[in-house]
């Protein structure tokens, strides 16, 4: 059995001990207190990150190579209907419409392979709502260079491409109303 000690002074050990061959007992112990301060500050870290990916207001997630979800975060949950702990392990894609999921399977695919992809496109999620999406597939490799798994970001651009799309209503207008004037308009 191996145990871990915290001592007074602030220090950790880890004390492992065996039976010995003649009914004896050997002891080993391991001055863990580094060990420990690093695995404080990567949970710190791991706080943080997370905390932070669940204030943004785009869609994060990430896939293993068989297209489960292995990580998401709130805005993730939102637009897939569930919770957090509900939609791990779960293959998020089969939430979306047939008709998402044809245009975009076979950029998904190549990206599970290694290739960065951007896209645009429109979805519509369980959540009831129809999202314009700049999508963002970002493989993640490992230390040999091959497809470790899949990040993907959804950013939310549908206000973008609604005043986008009036301003460009507002520029035929314009150009209509002005080619139809009865004087001339000139630049100076």
């Amino acid at each position: 059995e191996v145990i871990e000690q915290a001592l007074g002074d602030g220090s950790w050990l880890q004390i492992a001990e065996r039976l010995t061959h003649s009914g004896g007992r050997a002891g080993i112990r391991t001055n863990i207190t580094d060990l420990k301060a690093a695995q404080s500050l990567a949970e710190e870290a791991l706080h943080d990150l997370s905390n932070l990916a669940d204030n943004l207001s785009c869609s994060i997630t990430e896939y293993d190579l068989e297209g489960n979800c292995i990580f998401l975060n709130k805005t993730s949950a939102t637009w897939f209907g569930g919770t957090k702990e509900e939609l791990l392990g779960t293959r998020l894609r089969d939430r979306l419409p047939e008709n998402n999921r044809k245009r975009s399977d076979p950029l998904f695919n190549r990206a599970l392979a290694g290739e960065k992809i951007s896209f645009e496109t429109r979805n519509d999620f369980i959540d009831g709502q129809t999202r314009d999406i700049q999508i963002d597939y970002i493989p993640k490799k490992n230390s040999a260079g091959e497809p470790a798994s899949l990040v993907v970001l959804a950013t939310d651009i549908t206000d973008f491409k609604q005043a986008q799309a009036q301003t460009e209503k507002a520029h035929r207008d314009l150009s209509d109303l002005t080619n139809n004037l009865p004087c001339a308009i000139a630049e100076i």
